[in-house]
């Protein structure tokens, strides 16, 4: 030992010069290396050149008390375990963790089989994410996260303690067992910052239901489902579109690709102003759009290729959408798309399956008679609608009172439902057209049936925005183009909604010549001289109403079911059920 002393000191300095700026802890590893080779340097020798040690003065060729011979000649010993390599980086990493378990996000051990044992060492210790971040930042989806056991629970403890642990441990049959006199490496110093990425809802849980959440997630902060439609945010959908498509090996995207592409964009984001920030379902249809577009050798993504990926795209959704219009057509369901009744018109009904929407229309109809029920909603009795569309059907009687009862009592009851329907309402989009079916049966004014409606009321007659507006629209067209459109049918919807309208080509055509109609109202009075083409009416002074106008016949009638019902006390079955 006192002869290789000298070379090995020499070597070992030449590491102690290279790696001095790192501090004091790599210079007491590098000493307890020195000191472990010259106890242990029998076990460089060849196994033919080994010796029995000999006793010489002063014991200095002897095993020190306490040393460890290196068996076999195994150096591993001596080997550095280089976890994290960050040759050439000059940025703070940023790490995306796709499979976010306890041992990919804390780092784990390997094992090797040895005679039967399950063995490891340091040299077999790998890194995981928090490592690989450590001093920038690493992003995980939440959902994966809670979805591995003790994975959410290791971030945390990281985190809390701002060191990571690595734990060993190996998987046997159903549970996980630690290996018996197992190496415990000391915590790694931890600065990181951790994004998560969610939906809401799985945001305001973990705040609930974790008190370490809000401790450790402070920031919250939301991706805007749209962004404005100007010119230069479709210049930037324009350049991302364009790199995928040399990205991904697409055919070049022509102009008219890209003005079929912001179409799509802007009726996803349901604003004649606004286009979508998901731009998967985008790229989905450019992805698509190129396929077509090489099915005809095209040399570039035109608009009809667009515009064939989404015809497509329909199809493969409208299934229920086809046996619906078969079932109207065959007359299985009950719906008239022409001429003029009392007490009954087309309301429509969104359908959203696994985010393929459309409209199908309803029949609903109204009946009037003398009791003092008031307004009696059919489907809410029996539950089958939500409590958002109770709430709309309570809405009518109050704008009932407040417009008729003035002067007096409303002597009526009434009667309204979605006919053949049978699954659970919910929403108020019907309220207006229940409320345009209640005035014209206490009038007695025959309305438009081919006019659906669309739209929500409040007790001041205001008619209010909807949602799936264009699904809607699209919905009622179908069924009367199938039919055969006659210039008389169209669709009623609220005027705040004419900035969502970003309806299909086939639509604005026949919108363009007359052979279906749009019409956008503000309140009931405009929607129901639309539907009856007869004046609302206004009040005059001494209280009464402008004659012939429908609010002066819903008010004479009003009068006659009170003097019935006070004069002869009518007391209907339904009434006294109630």
């Amino acid at each position: 030992a006192r002869a290789i002393g000298p070379i090995v000191k020499t070597a070992l300095d030449e590491v102690r010069d290279r790696f001095a700026r790192f501090g004091d802890d790599v210079a007491e590893f590098l000493d307890e290396v020195e000191h472990h080779i010259l106890d242990n340097h029998r076990s460089f020798l060849p196994a033919d050149a080994a010796e029995p040690p000999a006793e010489e003065e002063g014991g200095d060729d002897l095993l020190a008390e306490g040393a460890e011979p290196v068996a076999d000649h195994d150096h591993r010993i001596y080997k550095v375990n280089v976890l994290v390599d960050r040759t050439g980086q000059t940025r703070a990493p940023v790490v995306v963790e796709q499979l976010p378990t306890a041992a990919n996000l804390c780092g784990f051990f390997e094992y090797r089989h040895d005679q039967g044992r399950l063995v490891t060492d340091h040299t077999m210790i790998r890194a995981g994410a928090l490592h690989q971040a450590n001093g920038g930042y690493l992003l995980l989806q939440v959902g994966e996260l809670l979805s591995h056991e003790n994975a959410w629970d290791a971030l945390k403890r990281a985190l809390r303690h701002k060191n990571i642990r690595i734990e060993e441990e190996v998987a046997l049959g159903e549970g996980k067992t630690r290996i018996a006199g197992a190496m415990k490496p000391d915590p790694v110093p931890l600065n990181v910052k951790v994004v998560l990425v969610g939906s809401t809802e799985i945001y305001y849980l973990l705040k609930l239901e974790d008190e370490d959440f809000s401790r450790l997630f402070k920031v919250k902060a939301e991706f805007e489902p749209g962004m404005p439609r100007t010119r230069q945010n479709v210049e930037r959908l324009a350049r991302f579109l364009g790199q995928v498509c040399r990205e991904e090996g697409y055919l070049a995207l022509h102009t008219s690709g890209l003005e079929r592409l912001v179409e799509a964009a802007t009726r996803r984001a349901e604003h004649k102003e606004r286009m979508t920030t998901h731009r998967a379902e985008l790229l989905d249809l450019m992805a698509e759009a190129d396929f077509y577009a090489r099915g005809e050798r095209a040399k570039a993504i035109r608009g009809v290729h667009v515009e064939r990926a989404l015809e497509e795209i329909r199809t493969r959704h409208d299934a229920l959408a086809c046996e619906v219009d078969h079932a109207i057509s065959e007359g299985t369901i009950l719906l008239r798309t022409d001429g003029m009744a009392v007490g009954q018109l087309n309301g429509i009904a969104l359908y959203d399956l696994a985010g393929s929407s459309f409209g199908v229309p309803v029949r609903i109809t109204v009946r009037t008679y003398a009791g003092r029920r008031g307004v009696v909603n059919i489907d809410r009795e029996v539950n089958l609608s939500g409590a958002i569309h109770d709430k709309g059907a309570l809405i009518l009687i109050g704008y009932l009172g407040g417009r008729f009862a003035q002067t007096q009592t409303l002597g009526v009851s009434a009667s309204i439902t979605f006919e053949q329907s049978y699954d659970e309402i919910d929403g108020d989009s019907a309220s207006s057209a229940e409320l345009y079916a209640l005035l014209s049966s206490l009038s007695g004014c025959a309305i438009r049936q081919g006019i659906a409606v669309t739209g929500s009321v409040n007790q001041l007659g205001e008619v209010q925005p909807i949602g799936g507006v264009n699904e809607k629209i699209e919905g009622i067209f179908r069924v009367c183009e199938r039919r055969g459109l006659n210039g008389e049918q169209g669709v009623l919807i609220p005027r705040a909604n004419v900035k969502n309208l970003m309806l299909s080509r086939e639509v604005i055509a026949a919108v363009r010549d007359g052979r279906f109609h749009v019409y956008a109202v503000s309140t009931i009075d405009e929607g129901i001289e639309v539907l009856a083409g007869i004046p609302a009416g206004k009040r005059r002074a001494d209280g009464s109403w402008t004659p012939g106008s429908i609010s002066d016949r819903v008010d004479r009638r009003l009068r006659e079911l009170q003097e019935v019902v006070r004069t002869r006390g009518v007391t209907t079955a339904l009434d006294a059920e109630l």
